[in-house]
């Protein structure tokens, strides 16, 4: 993984850390989260493991491929059709 993939992936690791320490104040129409420590979370924490879905097993990707072709396609004139 190169460089700004692995700053990215900490920094969500880094703000999923951080709301997890987050706490709720204020009214039932209005809340606002506070931070209660962040002191302890890592700004770059080790990472571990990475999945890959190349195949749709966890996820069924292809609907979103075909329309992302479709308005990539339809940008330099070229219009596809839907199966």
């Amino acid at each position: 993984m190169h460089d700004l993939g692995r700053r990215r992936c900490a920094r969500t690791l880094c703000v999923a850390r951080a709301a997890r320490s987050l706490s709720v104040v204020g009214t039932s129409r209005y809340k606002v989260a506070m931070p209660s420590d962040l002191s302890g979370v890592d700004p770059r924490p080790e990472l571990r493991a990475v999945v890959f879905d190349m195949d749709g097993v966890l996820l069924d990707s292809e609907p979103l491929w075909q329309e992302a072709e479709i308005e990539v396609f339809a940008a330099v004139g070229i219009a596809l059709v839907p199966l």
